[in-house]
């Protein structure tokens, strides 16, 4: 009686055991099931912690391919996926560069898309409104009794990530080589499209040279600038990071820029302007048009000191364009040189000679690429 008393207590004992056993190794697999669920987001959306010399260099999933996975399966195989591609005009990647789940996650379970439990994790994209945010996604594990609901070990792990996490907004100033606010600049702004192309964004800077840019996927993502009328500058490279975020002064964007204006000649009816080539290389003039007021004409276009147009009848008047009244021959403006640009002989229309000295000026200078500079001054 004693011996089987004994052996009662004893299996007692063990089935105890067991299950405290057991309780220890569920608990374990759900605080596990926990960090795998966090390096799942940190594949997605990035670790905003890794930087080099202040500079975010981690932004998973999204940064490259510029949208959120439809499917958690789109982090570990391309399937469809387009393969990522540089871009080395603008600087940037775009496409599937992965996959994008660290090693050593797969060392917790045969399926690194499962939870400790073997149950698949649920990725859900549907939007939900919160406090001061949106939620774009959630990541789920049904915890150990795999069904929705429980407590403790059996209760479901969710994991949100909001839309501050990995959509942004961006707003900077730009200016021009000499300093100046580049207003009604186009600024483009490049971006992966979430298929392995390229989405284009558009804005045009404000009076002070602003410009924003509104729900862009963050990552390194490429900008460029043109001046209005003019060519678009070398795209640079941004990073988008946080939620708002705003740029330092972009500077030194390319233009033909004013370097002094003067008038001569016998009764001040010559206008010079200097202008230099800040463009960053050699460009072929075409054309040029000057927009003042008064009823006066000129009849001779010099630049460097050369005659490159004239016409003594009919003679150019304001916003003429020089080629349409006659030949212009063009004119190689080598970068980083100033040139004088001169209208010569300014006369009204009893041929009577004009002093031009205080008369406001917009030039437009014309170039074989297509782009046109406006210029403002007052000899």
């Amino acid at each position: 009686m004693e011996v089987i008393i004994m052996i009662a207590i004893i299996a007692v004992i063990m089935a105890t055991g067991m299950k405290a056993n057991q309780n220890v190794r569920f608990r374990e697999k759900f605080e596990n099931t926990i960090v795998e669920m966090q390096m799942l987001k940190r594949a997605i959306v990035g670790n905003s912690l890794l930087r080099t010399n202040g500079i975010r260099n981690d932004f998973g999933y999204v940064g490259e391919m510029g949208r959120l996975p439809t499917s958690l399966s789109e982090l570990m195989t391309r399937g469809s996926q387009s393969a990522v591609i540089y871009n080395s005009t603008l600087h940037l990647s775009s496409g599937w560069a992965g996959p994008y789940l660290q090693e050593t996650f797969t060392n917790y379970t045969s399926n690194p898309l499962t939870d400790e439990f073997d149950n698949l994790y649920e990725w859900d994209l549907t939007e939900l409104p919160n406090s001061g945010d949106t939620i774009s996604a959630r990541l789920i594990s049904r915890g150990a009794n795999k069904a929705v609901g429980g407590t403790g070990i059996d209760a479901d792990i969710t994991l949100e990530i909001f839309k501050s996490e990995w959509i942004g907004n961006i707003t900077g100033k730009v200016f021009d080589s000499a300093g100046k606010k580049l207003k009604k600049a186009t600024a483009k702004l490049y971006y992966p499209n979430g298929s392995g192309g390229i989405s284009t964004n558009t804005k045009i800077t404000n009076g002070k040279g602003i410009f924003s840019f509104y729900q862009i996927p963050f990552g390194p993502r490429s900008i460029s600038f043109t001046p209005k009328g003019g060519a678009e500058a070398p795209p640079r490279q941004v990073r988008i990071d946080a939620a708002a975020k705003t740029l330092p002064d972009i500077n030194n964007i390319g233009s033909i820029l004013l370097a002094g204006s003067s008038v001569s000649g016998p009764s001040n009816n010559y206008v010079n302007v200097n202008l230099t080539n800040d463009l960053g290389k050699d460009v072929t003039v075409i054309d040029w048009k000057a927009v003042y007021s008064g009823s006066t004409f000129y009849d001779l276009f010099n630049i460097g000191g050369s005659a490159h147009w004239s016409s003594s009848s009919p003679k150019a008047g304001s916003d003429n364009r020089l080629s349409t009244i006659s030949t212009f021959t063009f004119y190689n403006f080598v970068n980083s040189s100033t040139i004088t640009f001169q209208m010569r002989a300014f006369q009204d229309g009893s041929f009577t000679n004009v002093n031009m000295s205080g008369t406001p000026f917009t030039v437009t200078i014309y170039l074989s690429s297509g782009a046109s500079y406006d210029v403002s001054f007052t000899p």
